[in-house]
């Protein structure tokens, strides 16, 4: 799962079984979230977030928005790049 996935909690679920740092990840996407976002927030190794973060997406507590294939002629697309430059400010 790269870095600049986008998290999002599913608003209809109930979350409030889950413990530590799932229910956290839960709760902080309630506005969307990149990975990269969660590992910062919660001051957890963005594997453990990713590992986390499958597992919340399997049970269908969030949503995972991959970012966009590269582009056709191989190289990344401007949005995306974009997008990862806007994450590494903010952390």
């Amino acid at each position: 799962m790269p870095v600049e996935s986008i998290v999002v909690a599913e608003a209809d679920l109930d979350a409030s079984l889950l413990t530590l740092e799932r229910a956290a990840i839960v709760r902080h996407c309630q506005r969307p979230q990149s990975v990269a976002e969660v590992s910062v927030l919660l001051q957890v190794p963005v594997g453990v977030v990713r590992v986390l973060v499958t597992d919340l997406e399997e049970e269908g507590y969030v949503r995972v928005d991959l970012p966009p294939a590269p582009s056709v002629q191989g190289g990344l697309d401007r949005t995306l790049l974009e997008r990862v430059l806007t994450g590494l400010e903010a952390l």
